[in-house]
């Protein structure tokens, strides 16, 4: 994908450096050659190898472009600005975050260290629970919520979500271990689970709480939410375990508690939760 280094999308967009690769593809940063006085004069491009004709990679990548296309156009979310194809790739137009991840954010010690961070925080994950609930109301269930696809304003104080290859519009699934094992729903996480079925929208609200336990201790607090799981065996034994090995306050501890309920219809919605983190006013427990 490096020899891409120079290439032109659509005779437009000049492909001039590199942000991430995997085995999807690549990223690059691309600049608009025809970009009006205002610009945007930079853009992100998803550079991906077309999958066979009929073939289920097929049928996912359009389902991924289709529920992106739905969701673009909220200030939360990384818009989709166009789709180009050509024999053998696909290219896809996208906002680009200077700033990087959420996950680069976390990473850096200035946030923690700031007078401001509480307030950071609070703006932080209000912008997160403001892009999902504009998907949510689109019928668009992310299914892959976490740092790594969540994108951060040069500011540090709001993100857009990104990266919706896991995403679905089905309000019910039969698909468990969908998403990345840390932040998956104990009901969508474990096939022994005697639902036969999960429920997309609950296992995004789970994993709000998993990000904002890493906004706030920089931490998961398990590898997974099974009964295998030690950590998460014992904060299901005593619900004040996260207070009592992470730097959270009080508030957020009771918070959490909400949203870690193992039932999936009583876990609190994005509109309670956004209620109550506005109410805080110490997430951390150290002063």
């Amino acid at each position: 994908m490096e020899g891409l280094i120079g290439y032109r999308v659509a005779e437009r967009y000049e492909l001039t450096e590199i942000l991430g690769a995997g085995s999807f593809g690549a990223v690059f940063k691309a600049t608009d050659l025809k970009a009006g006085p205002e610009g945007p004069f930079h853009y992100a491009v998803k550079v991906l190898l077309k999958p066979e004709p009929d073939s289920i990679n097929e049928i996912l990548l359009e389902r991924e472009i289709t529920l992106h296309e739905r969701v673009t156009g909220h200030e939360n979310v990384v818009g989709l600005h166009d789709v180009f194809r050509d024999d053998t790739r696909i290219f896809l137009l996208l906002d680009l975050a200077e700033a990087g991840t959420l996950k680069d954010v976390i990473m850096n010690n200035k946030f923690y260290t700031a007078k401001d961070r509480d307030e950071k925080v609070k703006s932080l994950f209000l912008s997160i629970l403001d892009g999902l609930e504009h998907c949510h109301k689109l019928d668009v269930f992310h299914r892959d919520l976490k740092p790594e696809n969540i994108l951060c304003s040069s500011d540090g104080k709001s993100t857009r979500i990104a990266d919706f290859g896991l995403a679905t519009d089905e309000e019910l699934s039969d698909t468990f271990g969908c998403g990345t094992e840390a932040y998956i729903s104990p009901e969508a996480v474990d096939p022994r689970n005697p639902c036969p079925t999960t429920i997309p929208y609950c296992q995004d609200l789970w994993a709000l709480g998993v990000i904002l336990v890493n906004i706030i201790a920089r931490r998961n607090p398990w590898n997974a939410a099974t009964i295998d799981d030690l950590g998460f065996k014992v904060y299901l034994q005593h619900p004040d375990y996260l207070y009592k090995v992470l730097d959270i306050s009080n508030e957020v501890a009771e918070l959490l508690i909400n949203i870690f309920e193992p039932n999936p219809f009583k876990r609190l919605h994005i509109q309670q939760i956004r209620q109550r983190v506005k109410a805080i006013e110490r997430f951390f427990k150290s002063p």
